[in-house]
C-alpha cells in the first residue's frame, strides 16, 4: 500500500525519526501547499506574488507530504506511528491517505512486489 501523510512542516523530522524507530526507513517527502475545511471565511493572508503583497482569502498553507510504500502487514504500524507523533487535537494536524499499489519493481535487481520493498 502507499500511505500519503500530509503533516505540519515542523513535524517532519519527529515523524521521520518515529518511523525509523518503528523499522520504516523508505519514504519520499516534499513541501506542498494546501488547506483543509477549517480555513474560515474571511481569513486572509498576505501573499507575495513576486510583484508585491496581495491579500488572498482562503490561503493555501505550507505542509509536508510524506509518501511511504509498505507491505500490507506494515500499514497499521505506519498509520499508528504517524497519528501518535502528529496528533495535537488542534485543526491542521494533517491527513493520511492509503492507496493500493498494483506492482513494485526494484530497477537495480528486477525484484518485484514485497521483495522490492525490503
Amino acid at each position: 500500500k502507499e500511505i500519503i501523510a500530509v503533516i505540519r512542516p515542523n513535524m517532519y523530522f519527529p515523524t521521520r525519526d518515529a518511523l525509523h524507530e518503528a523499522g520504516i526507513f523508505s519514504m519520499n517527502s516534499q513541501m506542498v501547499y494546501g488547506r483543509g475545511k477549517n480555513v474560515h471565511v474571511g481569513m486572509e493572508l498576505n501573499v507575495d506574488t513576486g510583484e508585491g503583497l496581495e491579500v488572498e482569502e482562503y490561503p493555501l498553507l505550507a505542509k509536508r507530504q510524506m509518501n511511504i510504500v509498505v507491505r500490507d502487514t506494515d500499514v497499521k504500524k505506519v498509520i499508528d506511528t504517524i497519528i501518535k507523533t502528529n496528533q495535537t487535537g488542534i485543526s491542521g494536524d494533517g491527513k493520511i491517505f492509503v492507496l493500493p499499489v498494483e506492482k513494485t519493481y526494484r530497477i537495480r535487481t528486477g525484484e518485484t512486489d514485497d521483495n522490492a520493498l525490503m
